[in-house]
Order: structure tokens, then sequence, then C-alpha cells
């Protein structure tokens, strides 16, 4: 009896954490301290009217660490045109299927990280001569009218796009190819769905085994009893 109640209050407990994992993303001055970069600028600060640039990235990164770098060396100068919103990819697989589903959406592959998008412009893996692109890039962005910048995530967000992986797919590869499919449904809606239904199957049947040990057990008790009065007797 005691061992099934301990499965089932793991299973309460323990499935939410996992069911309804989530991406998480970092801004500029947290991504700096995860990757050991100190903040060069003393003056930059988040603001809802700077552009957005997005980096997929990979704790440990070289080529990653390489283009935090260079963002935090222009802060000083260009720190005041955009935020930075960074997803880890190599240790968060739902950031790694954001990659996916932002890769193909803008059907840019992304064959490693980063990942750079400012607005439709993508940078697919960073080098030093890409520098003055990426600045051009951030500045278009920001002199864009703030209700007609391009911003990846708000249009998969709005359209309701996920992207689905074909057969010949590897899990958490952030290849793709031209047989890739989108599906026109709710990312967070899909994956909410089966993960309640699956914790209901677990809960229903981790009770059922429950209240079965506990009938069996009560049915015992009762024999025993009976036992007892015709000894005493």
């Amino acid at each position: 009896m005691k061992k099934f109640l301990t499965v089932f209050l793991l299973c309460l407990f323990l499935f939410p954490m996992t069911a309804f994992a989530e991406t998480t993303s970092l801004n500029l001055i947290d991504t700096l301290k995860d990757d050991d970069i100190t903040l060069s600028s003393t003056t930059y600060s988040e603001s809802d009217e700077k552009a957005t640039v997005y980096l997929f990235r990979g704790k440990g990164c070289g080529y990653c660490h390489a283009f935090l770098e260079f963002l935090n060396s222009i802060t000083e100068e260009y720190g005041k045109y955009f935020n930075l919103r960074s997803y880890e990819v190599w240790y968060n697989e739902e950031n790694s299927n954001l990659l996916s589903t932002v890769s193909n959406y803008l059907g840019q592959p992304a064959g490693g990280v980063p990942y750079i998008v400012i607005g439709d412009k993508v940078f697919a893996g960073y080098a030093s001569g890409y520098d003055e692109d990426i600045k051009s890039a951030i500045v278009a962005l920001y002199n864009t009218p703030a209700g007609e910048r391009y911003d990846v995530l708000k249009k998969i967000d709005e359209e309701g796009y996920v992207y689905v992986p074909s057969d010949n797919d590897t899990a958490g590869d952030t290849a793709t190819t031209g047989s890739d499919t989108y599906a026109n449904e709710s990312r967070s809606t899909g994956e909410t769905s089966d993960a309640i239904w699956t914790f209901l199957f677990v809960a229903v049947g981790t009770g059922a085994v429950i209240l079965y040990d506990y009938k069996k057990y009560s049915k015992i008790q009762e024999d025993l009893e009976e036992i007892k009065k015709k000894i005493k007797k």
C-alpha cells in the first residue's frame, strides 16, 4: 500500500516539472554573465523601444562566445539600439526545438550555433567579417517604426506555426532539409494537451492500483478479525 502511494505522489510532483517545460531566454547582461563576460558599458539597459536581437547559442560554444565578445564591445556605441534575447540550445530541449521552428520558418537552415536573427536577417554562424553587417542590421531594425519591425517569434506565435521534423531528421539535429513541413497548430496548446492527458492516465491508473490494493488489504483485515473471533469462542 505504502509503495503504491509513494509512486503516486512522485507522479504528482515530478510529472508537471517535465511535462510543462518551456523555452527560457536571457537578456544581454545575464547572457554575458552566463558566458563569463563582464559587461563593458556602464550605461546599458533594457528598453521596450529598442530592437531585439535573437541569439541561439550553446553553453561552451567558442563561436557563440566570440559573438558575445563582439556584442559586448559595441554596447557603448550601439547598446542604445538593441536588446538581446538568447536561447541556450545544447542543454535545453525546448530551446532547441524553438531553433528548429525559427530556422525552418525563415527558410534559413541552422547547421549549428550561433544562429543570430535580427529582424528578417539571419546570420547562421559568426565570424568577424559579419561585424559591419550585424551593426547595420541592428540600426536598420531600430530605425524601423516599432509597429512595423519584423519579429520572427511574434510572427510564429500569431500564425500558430510549429516545425514538424521529417522522418529523416534526427532528434535534436538543427540541420534542415527541403522535405521539412509545418503544422498549422499551436505549439504550446498541443504540448499542454498531451501532457494533461498523459498525467490523467498516470493518475487514474495509479489510483486504480491503490484502490485495488486497499480493498485487498481490507479483505485480509476482515478475515483476520473473523479468525480472532472464532479463536476467542
